[in-house]
């Protein structure tokens, strides 16, 4: 059978690498010759109608060949336009690391093309922020009006039967955008680079980009001693690996409390996210995250610092739902000639964890900090 007679291509066919190609099956669509394929490729079905969900499968190009007249038989059936996706699996993970640079770049773009302040307000604002301790408070508020670019690296260690090390580095811009004289919209989105390690073997491990993080709270532009901010906290599929993500789309409420006393910052950040969409061969998300967060500032910038991150998935067996880590660290504000930096270091040991969860973890940041 000639899949070109039966199946409608959308055009163009576009090459992003030597062997790397995307194409899209549509009813409405113009026919076009397809290249031999000698690789295997990923297939996804998509339903419009009914209660059909898509399922993520891998087939041989003779698949589609031996499959023609069924893939015909259902884009004339569903009139609501099914959809077959088709690529290699290198280039679907190009493609993913494309849009999560471009959602970087998109998030940079949205923060930087406010409206300009005026001279004076930005002398004052750089007054505000001279002594080091005001940094150093400012650097620790969640929802602060100080564009920061922090670089969080998380080591776990005792990982699994065979005491395997999993690396997380969390690039994650914040970006304060002003809704007027009363309110600020704080945007915080994380790109999670993610070195995984086999956790059932004593070698083998996975490196790629995970589930982007983002959130938007919502907060007073000039709050009283008491400082909160609520919105949506998403996370996306961009996951470059099966092992890397859960393969869902989920939403849900995120919120944040803190308050600021002499040399003390105490608060905490709260969110619960379940999935609505997704890879229907993947499991569904109900997920909880609470981090307080209790900071002393010192003479010079130093400070002391305990940011544990405590989480559950529950819709994990029980016994392995909780991860609640105690622990402290130190930091400084400093300044590489004109630019504002923060650092700390921190360690926290797991009390309670799943089965397979790690024992403990070493915490590096590096903050880069610009007061607008």
């Amino acid at each position: 059978m000639n899949m070109k007679e039966s199946i409608k291509i959308v055009t163009p066919i576009q090459k992003l690498a030597p062997l790397n190609w995307l194409l899209f099956i549509s009813s409405q669509s113009v026919s076009a010759q397809i290249p031999d394929l000698d690789t295997k490729v990923y297939a996804k079905e998509v339903y419009s109608a009914g209660d059909s969900r898509y399922k993520v499968k891998r087939f041989a190009p003779q698949y589609f060949i031996d499959h023609a007249k069924h893939f015909e038989e259902n884009l004339t059936t569903h009139p609501n336009t099914p959809i077959w996706t088709i690529a290699p699996l290198n280039a679907l993970k190009q493609i993913k690391i494309l849009f999560g640079f471009l959602f970087i770049l998109l998030t940079f773009t949205q923060g930087f093309s406010q409206e300009k302040e005026s001279e004076q307000e930005k002398t004052d604002l750089i007054e505000d922020f001279e002594g080091e301790e005001d940094l150093a408070k400012a650097a620790q508020n969640p929802v602060g009006d100080l564009i920061s670019v922090p670089f969080q690296n998380n080591t776990n260690f005792g990982i699994g039967t065979y005491d395997r090390t999993q690396n997380v580095l969390n690039i994650q811009p914040v970006i304060p955008i002003s809704l007027g004289s009363e309110w600020n919209l704080i945007t915080r989105t994380i790109f999670p680079v993610i070195t995984q390690p086999d956790f059932f073997s004593e070698s083998g491990s996975t490196t790629g980009l995970g589930d982007i993080s983002f959130t938007a709270f919502l907060s007073p532009a000039k709050p009283g001693k008491f400082i909160w901010g609520v919105g949506p906290a998403v996370i996306m599929p961009s996951a470059t690996e099966t092992n890397l993500g859960s393969g869902k789309w989920s939403m849900g409420p995120s919120l944040v409390g803190l308050t600021m006393k002499g040399h003390w910052v105490i608060g905490m950040i709260m969110s619960q996210v379940w999935s609505f969409a997704g890879q229907s061969d993947q499991a569904d998300v109900n997920f909880f995250l609470a981090q307080y967060f209790v900071n002393y500032n010192m003479d010079h910038g130093y400070y002391l610092t305990s940011a544990p991150i405590i989480t559950s998935n529950w819709n994990a067996s029980s016994g392995n739902q909780w991860t609640v880590p105690f622990g402290a660290g130190a930091g400084k504000i400093f300044r590489l000639g004109k630019q504002p930096m923060n650092f700390n270091m921190a360690a926290y040991y797991n009390i309670i964890k799943p089965d397979v969860g790690p024992d403990w973890q070493l915490r590096f940041q590096l903050q880069f900090m610009f007061p607008k």
